[in-house]
């Protein structure tokens, strides 16, 4: 199924209403027949404004910055963004430095923690958000 491959409906509709619109693979598009939401392969047609972009795990990381000053830092404000495999199906999604460590960490599931880190990042105005749309 495709929905084991992309970001949850929530998620994507809460990066679409961030300003993320960078077009996908997929797209979360209602059924109004069935009255539910289905992922389908995104054609290269214009989608319409309802539709959602469904991004995978791979889509996320490539709109991740590898690196991010965080103002609250003087010195040595530059983390490098690091993913550790932690255990089967689970991870640590980080930005790190040497100096201070770990400024902001999220654990679980690629497909849920790339999204939150990425939410994370949009929120804290901790990205360009040009280099994303």
């Amino acid at each position: 199924m495709i929905e084991n491959h992309v970001i949850r409906l929530e998620l994507a509709d809460n990066l679409k209403n961030l300003g993320v619109n960078k077009n996908s693979l997929f797209i979360w598009q209602y059924d109004n027949k069935n009255e539910k939401w289905d992922c389908w392969l995104h054609d290269s047609g214009e989608k319409e404004d309802d539709d959602i972009a469904a991004y995978t795990a791979s889509e996320i990381l490539e709109m991740l910055p590898d690196e991010v000053k965080f103002p609250s830092y003087e010195e040595y404000n530059n983390f490098r963004l690091e993913i550790t495999k932690i255990e089967d199906d689970s991870y640590d999604v980080r930005y790190f430095n040497t100096i201070h460590g770990i400024a902001v960490m999220i654990s679980g599931h690629l497909l849920n923690i790339l999204p939150h880190m990425l939410i994370y990042l949009i929120e804290n105005n901790l990205i360009d958000m040009d280099k994303i749309k």
